[in-house]
């Protein structure tokens, strides 16, 4: 078992934020210990620091001698009168202009050495930030010089100047005899509007001894200040290769016509302009991959604009003009009820094929059935409504056997279904993997996880939480042979086999992950019960995933270079299709078309390019063979021959015709042995 123990250290609280005259509670660090239930030794941490607070507010000083302006920049009040003062304001703006932040500025891991119970540190985040400014606001200020009429700044602060009183509308003034007036100030200021963005990320590993052992630092680049998104990463690896990865948004595709822009124009106008659309990788300068997002508005797509198409090539290719060759995710099918559906995607088709197709639940809001190898409009309309009723308005036992029908229906026998139920703005409660295994969620009442249980109900993992300094005590008791052994990950490769003669069955990994079985006897006995699901799952899942391919023979084709000047003859040039180069899930014919229209397409333009132009030709030669290959009796005679023209020379015509007699003497007893008769 496994128990999580969180600690909060409270001595670093130093601000209480304001929200509606309720205050939060800001921590700047927080520490997660793993803790062993049974020796209660900490086997691990991991530190978390913060940044507490973030500011973009300019506030000026108060000016202890203030400039007056003509009312009504300033106005005074009897201080002894203030019951017919309007409206009283505190401007302490000081805490009106504290701003949170909350960033993570540095994650810190330890493990427990076993060999002297200490924790070591074995790696480490570092983050930084940086600030990009596109606006600056002038903000106005009002307050008092003085908390009281009888505490002024010298010399004039706290009375209004005499030039005020001198007016021919007011009497004469003495300003040291005034002690009834207070003046309100307006002041002028800025506020920054500006946006908080990653800069680095470094990340480091270190050995027993607490020593860097590797370092990686990754930056980050926000070129486009129109959008102020993430255009660029470039890591810094610890054998010093430069990793990059590019950025492109709508509005970048958009200026930069190259793709889609009407789509492009849509998002933008839709305010869908923060999701990458294109993504290229490189090593060093060299690019590596790309990936890039096709939109489509269509019947599939609920008539909205959404994601069609995923992407993806290897190296230098680009994935644009989209082609079906780099094609590896279609999104096949969207919900249509935009109201309650949310564009939820309801199936996906993968590169070999294979359809994958999600049932939403709880209104819509989550998935709760994710089903592999058979479409969505092949699911009985029925088992979809039955599983959404009953996570709307139903009882998780209620979901559960409809969940439980769905798994069971004939209509899907084929298939593999992954089932989940939760516990509503909390978290996951269940999670039902295709071979009926269901794990367990308990939450407690802060909404916290607390147990996480097997099939059967056995805790497989507890989680604590308490404040530093209070005793860690999950409030179960623990025997230690509860739970033992977990099986190890296992993975086994199978081929369909059961293809139609000529075509080969592409390969299917099968897994098992790890912790999917327990077992209290042995490590042995958890192993073995995941390779017992592999024997019996393996063989039939590669037949039903995997699919059947037939590849083109070797295919050669003879060209004659045709674009010699008159009196020259074009040479012979072969053109070959390598075996294997072509596939087809339909028929060896249909691979070997494949390979027929590379040759017709590109034959004659090769030989005209790599054949020569020569003088002369060979005249016809021909040989008489007898089949000797016969097992009983004698061969007839065939004869074997060499049409003119077929070799050339810019040697010689005894060349070219020495050409055509090799041809005879190489290829002709062969001829006789295939087209010759045996008689007895």
């Amino acid at each position: 078992m496994h128990t999580t123990l969180s600690t909060i250290l409270p001595e670093v609280l130093t601000s209480v934020v304001n929200f509606s005259n309720k205050s939060a509670v800001v921590y700047s660090n927080v520490t997660d210990f793993d803790i062993d239930p049974i020796t209660l030794k900490k086997n691990g941490k991991k530190e978390f620091i913060y940044n507490q607070k973030n500011t973009n507010e300019t506030v000026p000083l108060v000016p202890k001698n203030p400039t007056f302006y003509n009312n009504p920049l300033y106005t005074s009040y009897d201080w002894s009168d203030l019951n017919n003062l309007t409206k009283i304001v505190n401007y302490n703006y000081v805490n009106n202009f504290f701003s949170i932040g909350g960033e993570i500025q540095s994650t810190k891991t330890y493990k427990r050495d076993v060999s002297t119970d200490e924790l070591k540190l074995i790696s480490s985040t570092d983050y930084t930030y940086s600030v990009l400014k596109y606006y600056t606001r002038p903000e106005n200020y009002v307050f008092n010089i003085n908390k009281s009429p009888f505490s002024p700044y010298p010399p004039l602060a706290g009375y209004l100047l005499s030039s005020y009183y001198t007016a021919t509308t007011n009497p004469a003034y003495n300003k040291n005899s005034d002690s009834n007036s207070m003046q309100f100030i307006y002041y002028g200021g800025k506020s920054v509007l500006s946006k908080t963005v990653l800069k680095t990320v470094t990340n480091k590993e270190y050995d027993i001894a607490e020593n860097v052992t590797s370092n990686a630092v990754t930056n980050y680049f926000y070129d486009n200040l129109q959008h102020c998104y993430l255009t660029r990463t470039e890591t810094l690896n610890s054998k010093n290769e430069l990793i990059k990865s590019k950025l492109y948004y709508p509005a970048d595709l958009l200026s930069a016509g190259i793709q889609q822009p009407i789509e492009m124009q849509k998002l933008i106008d839709k305010n869908i302009i923060d999701e990458p659309i294109k993504t290229e990788t490189y090593l060093n300068t060299v690019k590596t991959s790309e990936s890039n997002t096709k939109y489509e508005e269509s019947t599939s797509t609920g008539m909205v604009l959404q994601p069609k198409e995923i992407h993806v090539t290897k190296g230098i290719t680009n994935t644009y003009p989209f082609s079906d060759q780099n094609k590896k995710i279609t999104y096949t099918l969207y919900d249509s009820d935009l109201t309650n559906g949310k564009g939820n995607v309801l199936e996906i088709k993968k590169p070999n094929g294979v359809y994958s197709s999600t049932i939403w639940g709880y209104n819509k809001a989550q998935p709760i059935a994710q089903i592999e190898n058979i479409t969505y409009n092949s699911i009985p309309s029925s088992l979809i409504t039955n599983a959404q009723t009953a996570s709307n308005t139903g009882t998780e036992s209620d979901l559960l056997s409809a969940l439980t029908a769905l798994r069971n229906d004939p209509a899907l026998s084929s298939a593999m279904i992954t089932t989940y139920t939760y516990k509503p703005l909390v978290g996951i409660s269940t999670i039902t993997d295709p071979n009926g295994i269901t794990i367990y969620n308990e939450y407690d009442s802060a909404n916290r996880l607390v147990y996480v249980k097997d099939n059967n109900k056995n805790i497989i993992k507890s989680f604590c939480y308490n404040f530093q300094g209070q005793i860690a005590d999950c409030g179960i008791t623990i025997s230690p042979y509860t739970y033992t052994y977990m099986n190890k990950e296992k993975k086994v490769t199978f081929i369909k086999n059961n293809c139609a003669s000529g075509s080969i069955g592409t390969s299917v990994t099968y897994t098992v992950p790890l912790g999917k079985y327990t077992s209290n006897i042995s490590q042995a006995a958890a192993d073995a019960q995941a390779q017992n699901e592999i024997d019996l799952n393996g063989q039939n899942n590669a037949n039903s995933l995997g699919t059947c391919t037939f590849s083109n023979t070797q295919l050669t084709v003879y060209f004659y270079k045709n674009n010699c000047t008159t009196g020259k003859y074009g040479s012979r040039v072969a053109y070959t299709v390598a075996a294997g180069k072509y596939t087809s899930t339909n028929s060896q014919a249909n691979a070997d078309s494949q390979a027929q229209a590379e040759a017709n397409t590109n034959g004659q333009a090769n030989a005209n390019s790599v054949g020569t132009c020569d003088t002369y030709r060979s005249v016809a030669k021909s040989g008489t063979f007898t089949r000797n290959n016969c097992p009983d009796g004698s061969g007839t005679s065939v004869i074997y021959t060499v049409p003119a023209g077929k070799y050339t020379s810019n040697v010689s015509q005894a060349n070219a015709d020495s050409q055509a007699q090799g041809d005879v003497a190489t290829n002709g007893q062969a001829y006789a042995n295939i087209n010759g008769i045996c008689t007895e």
